[in-house]
């Protein structure tokens, strides 16, 4: 669902969106289907962040084990 929306974006940009996010549940007064969809967002974009910073640590322990 999220994947198709977030599609090109770089960390950099999914990381602002869900920082814009938890901002939007912490200070407003959001109601609370509101809420669960930003949620479900904030939790996509974690999800999609976590896997690419994990695929880049891997390349750099390649690079790095390449090297030696």
């Amino acid at each position: 669902m999220y994947d198709e929306k977030f599609k090109g974006w770089t960390i950099e940009k999914k990381m602002e969106r869900l920082e814009e996010i938890l901002e939007l549940l912490e200070n407003a007064n959001v109601e609370l289907s509101s809420g669960v969809e930003l949620y479900e967002e904030g939790f996509a974009l974690l999800s999609m962040i976590n896997k690419e910073l994990e695929e880049t640590k891997i390349k750099i322990e390649a690079i790095e084990s390449d090297k030696k």
